[in-house]
């Protein structure tokens, strides 16, 4: 039993980690390549972003 605890113990901070390292390489992507686009193509990306959040409010 005490196994288990630890396991799903470390489970759950690898992953915390695991979140934290996507969120970071993500941005960074995200960055660069921001770095990369040209002005409408900001636009859009920001408006299709805006959209999703929307469209998951209205789902939950």
């Amino acid at each position: 039993m005490l196994r288990g605890i630890r396991s799903l113990a470390v489970a759950m901070h690898l992953e915390i980690y695991w979140v934290y390292i996507n969120t970071d390489l993500l941005y960074g992507l995200k960055n660069r390549g921001i770095k990369m686009m040209s002005i409408e193509e900001i636009i859009i990306e920001i408006v299709s972003d805006i959209s999703t959040a929307y469209g998951y409010m209205r789902s939950n």
